[in-house]
């Protein structure tokens, strides 16, 4: 530190991307135009927080600011507690111990900022709530479209069996059988296209978690709950029932005597 070395250690991934299967270690290795000689090389680690060791080169503090980043203070400090009880004492004393040092007596004008990881995960989970609500209102106008299409699709399809119906109503069926025959099959078509859909959207999701493990090293599972397909499968079926009365209705509301005169 004292005496600026130019020395880095390096990441498995670093490592083998630069050189392969050959050993690296006294080797060098250039960073914005500065030659370091690689004095260590850190085992297979991964992502620990937000820094993947794999990925990661680490240099001397002192080195960095002097040839690196032009610098002479520091723009990051990290700083664990003693325990979770006391994070928020932890960062007072922080704060007040770094307005002793730049002189600052209004805390209006501080030239830092303090993060915790409470912070940073509530600051995530409201990104996380706003693209939820941008979702699911995506999802909702697609269910509207896609309810206005089944809808259409049925009132063809009573259109095309008006005879159908007719020589039903004349054999005895009623209104209500007529309606629910309708409804029926309004329903098991959305539930199909709900079927078909949970299962792209599984086997998609099964390959983006399998390929950001693979390529970015994290331990990103793949998760497919079974509230999840029967809450899909809900929504279809209330979508077909739904938008699936209408042609049912006007199916049920044929008379039987039109009905077989239609051509």
């Amino acid at each position: 530190m004292n005496g600026y070395a130019d020395v880095v250690i390096i990441g498995d991934e670093v490592k083998k991307e630069l050189f392969g299967n050959m050993p690296a270690l006294n080797e060098k290795l250039k960073i914005k135009g500065k030659s370091f000689r690689i004095i260590g090389v850190i085992g297979k680690t991964g992502q620990l927080s937000f820094l993947n060791f794999d990925q990661a080169a680490f240099i001397p503090y002192t080195t960095a600011q002097q040839y690196i980043f032009g610098i002479k203070y520091f723009n990051r400090i990290v700083v664990e507690a003693s325990s979770e009880d006391h994070v928020a004492e932890t960062v007072d004393d922080i704060k007040a111990t770094l307005r002793n040092l730049h002189d600052i007596t209004d805390p209006a004008k501080d030239d830092f900022f303090v993060e915790t990881q409470a912070e940073a995960i509530q600051t995530v989970g409201t990104i996380l709530s706003v693209l939820t609500l941008f979702l699911a209102s995506v999802a909702a106008i697609s269910l509207v479209v896609g309810g206005i299409g089944i809808m259409n699709i049925m009132l063809v399809s009573v259109t095309e069996r008006t005879q159908e119906i007719g020589l039903r109503k004349a054999l005895g069926a009623t209104r209500k059988n007529i309606l629910s025959q309708f409804l029926l099959e309004a329903v098991l078509l959305t539930m199909t296209g709900g079927l078909i859909g949970i299962a792209l959207g599984a086997g998609l999701s099964f390959i983006i978690a399998l390929g950001i493990s693979q390529i970015y090293q994290l331990d990103w599972g793949f998760s497919l709950p079974l509230s999840s397909v029967f809450l899909g499968l809900g929504v279809a079926s209330f979508i077909g029932l739904l938008f699936g009365i209408y042609p049912a209705r006007q199916a049920a509301l044929k008379s039987p005597i039109e009905a077989l005169r239609y051509e």
